[in-house]
């Protein structure tokens, strides 16, 4: 645990000096006025957990970028001898993204929506999603070492979690899209706004704890590999 608070710690003075949160308040200055203005209030509650299915995955993004940093700087390489575990690495950069996306969404909503919405759903939703897109990106990005490398590989990838997008706003529903990845925690968030059944609900939190599980399981896996055994392939 002592080991996982120091870990969470440099990597919020990580953040900080690359300016994560100067980028994260730049958003909350954009979007939340953005959406009060554009997006009916009817509609409202019912658009949140979409556009944010969409905005999460911004975490994809970031651990990629302290990912490459820290392997440019050598960091990676020095963690095989080191007893930080893979497990308190990962979870540290989980923690420390999805506490300033949870800080950015939530400023950003209730200043748009208002406080009237579940709050601990809205942010078990939004944390597991955050979560999943930090741990798929982990997964990809160990396989690259620049990030002209990462970038196209890593829109395809990004853009596929985002798929059922399509079925949430009605362009293209198809009930296959209940076995995408993201779509547990998209109904989690939608549950916080009244949108969902108590089976809804179930299934959000069981396929959330699935999803989550299994890709940690590969995260671990590709870190192993690719980390600490050095494999390319």
């Amino acid at each position: 645990m002592t080991a996982l608070l120091s870990t969470c710690r440099l990597d919020l003075r990580l953040q900080w000096r690359n300016g994560f949160y100067a980028i994260a308040l730049l958003a909350v200055m954009l979007t939340a006025p953005l959406m009060r203005a554009m997006i009916p209030a009817a509609w409202l509650g019912w658009s949140i957990p979409g556009i944010y299915l969409i905005s999460a995955g911004q975490t994809f993004y970031l651990i990629a970028g302290l990912v490459l940093f820290e392997k440019g700087e050598g960091t990676l390489a020095a963690l095989a001898v080191t007893p930080l575990s893979p497990r308190a690495w990962l979870l540290s950069k989980i923690a420390t993204l999805n506490l300033m996306l949870a800080a950015e969404v939530f400023v950003t909503v209730w200043f748009a929506y208002g406080a009237g919405f579940n709050h601990a759903l809205f942010l078990l939703g939004l944390m597991a999603m955050g979560a999943l897109y930090s741990i798929v990106g982990l997964i990809v990005v160990v396989r690259f070492d620049s990030i002209t490398d990462y970038l196209i590989p890593s829109i395809f990838i990004a853009t596929g979690l985002q798929l059922n997008a399509l079925d949430y706003f009605n362009l293209l529903p198809h009930p296959l899209f209940e076995l995408w990845p993201t779509q547990p925690m998209l109904t989690l968030m939608a549950a916080a706004f009244g949108a969902e059944t108590r089976f809804g609900l179930m299934y959000g939190l069981a396929g959330s704890a699935f999803w989550l599980g299994l890709f940690w399981f590969w995260a671990m896996r590709e870190y192993q590999a690719r980390v600490l055994e050095g494999r390319t392939v």
